[in-house]
């Protein structure tokens, strides 16, 4: 119980020591924190919008196929000996 006074006193002590802030700078810190924060926001947003982008558009290339079927005029059936399954056995 000595330490944990001992400790508290000194904590008490040390913070006497801390030269705090003014109300104007501490202001002027917090508006350019959060000016910094929005700024990194957009730069961020901007970043991951562009590179969704150019993904999609990499997607949409490699993906696009060069005959179309209209299966809307094509009715597709499938019959259940259509459906083969296979299973492997698994280990532990």
């Amino acid at each position: 119980m000595k330490k944990l006074f001992q400790y508290l006193r000194e904590s008490r002590e040390e913070i006497a020591k801390v030269t705090w802030p003014t109300r104007k700078e501490a202001i002027f810190y917090s508006v350019a924190v959060i000016a910094i924060c929005i700024v990194l926001a957009v730069f961020i947003g901007v970043i991951d919008f562009g590179l969704s982008k150019g993904v999609e558009v990499i997607l949409d290339k490699e993906v696009t196929p060069t005959t179309t079927v209209d299966t809307a005029s094509q009715p597709i059936q499938v019959s259940p000996e259509d459906i083969q399954v296979t299973t492997e056995p698994t280990t532990k």
